[in-house]
């Protein structure tokens, strides 16, 4: 909740942040309820998190950019945007110093190289790649599950067919 967020004192405050796409709409949501009609409490707000926290995260997913954008207009700060923080550590990434691209995961971390593949059945390892990106010549978009850049889902019947990403 937003009193998490901007608790006054320095003994307890978040310095780091990081949700997904959803928390975000979330809080957004009950910031234009709750908080957003007093000037007041707006300036507080964006204060708060503008002075007390050094970073604000969002992953698994893209951020629409209508939410990158408002959030930013509430917070003061443009959302570090990341892919894989639970699934494997850190695979995709905006640049923490630098240009960030709203509504992009960025690009593959130094050393990491990522590839979506789709079943290949007649293939000997399996699978065919589609892409491969790896940090100094791809950047990776993922916006949501129906509206993935380079993602191919195959609808069947009653289930959408997984595809791997190594």
């Amino acid at each position: 909740s937003w009193e998490h967020l901007v608790q006054p004192g320095f003994d307890k405050h978040i310095t780091v942040f990081t949700a997904v796409p959803t928390i975000y709409s979330k809080l957004i949501y009950d910031y234009d309820a709750k908080l957003a009609s007093r000037p007041q409490t707006r300036d507080f707000v964006r204060e708060q998190c503008s002075q007390m926290i050094r970073l604000m995260m969002c992953g698994s997913a893209a951020l629409p950019e209508s939410i990158y954008r408002r959030w930013y207009e509430i917070s003061g700060h443009s959302l570090l945007e990341r892919y894989g923080m639970t699934e494997c550590g850190m695979a995709l990434t905006n640049p923490l110093d630098g240009e960030r691209i709203p509504g992009t995961v960025g690009r593959p971390m130094p050393g990491v190289v990522v590839r979506i593949v789709r079943e290949n059945t007649t293939s000997p390892t399996g699978y065919e790649t589609l892409v491969e990106a790896d940090s100094d010549n791809t950047k990776v978009e993922i916006k949501s599950m129906f509206e993935m850049h380079f993602f191919y889902y195959y609808l069947k019947k009653q289930a959408l067919l997984s595809i791997n990403i190594f």
